[in-house]
């Protein structure tokens, strides 16, 4: 497989229904229902909506984080990696 570089990482802040702020680095987000080819091959049913993060790790593409959308209020995009984001207070 060829070497493919994504660029720079971004930092995104996840606010939780619950109130619970994080950062998570990631290269691409997707959101959406479940790929139908998932209900074709027996695997599930489940339509809920699901947000999922990648990054690329280590030459490695990687699942971050895969949530519900219901238990998400707010995504921002906040920095890329490069910048240096100060600690949160």
């Amino acid at each position: 497989m060829p070497d493919f570089h994504y660029g720079p990482t971004h930092i995104y802040e996840v606010t939780w229904w619950s109130g619970l702020v994080e950062r998570i680095v990631a290269h691409q987000v997707n959101g959406g229902p479940r790929a139908p080819d998932r209900e074709i091959l027996g695997a599930s049913t489940d339509r809920t909506r699901r947000v999922c993060f990648y990054a690329q790790i280590d030459g490695k593409w990687m699942l971050q984080l895969n949530a519900m959308e219901a238990d998400i209020r707010t995504i921002r995009r906040v920095a890329t990696e490069a910048d240096a984001l100060p600690d949160a207070k």
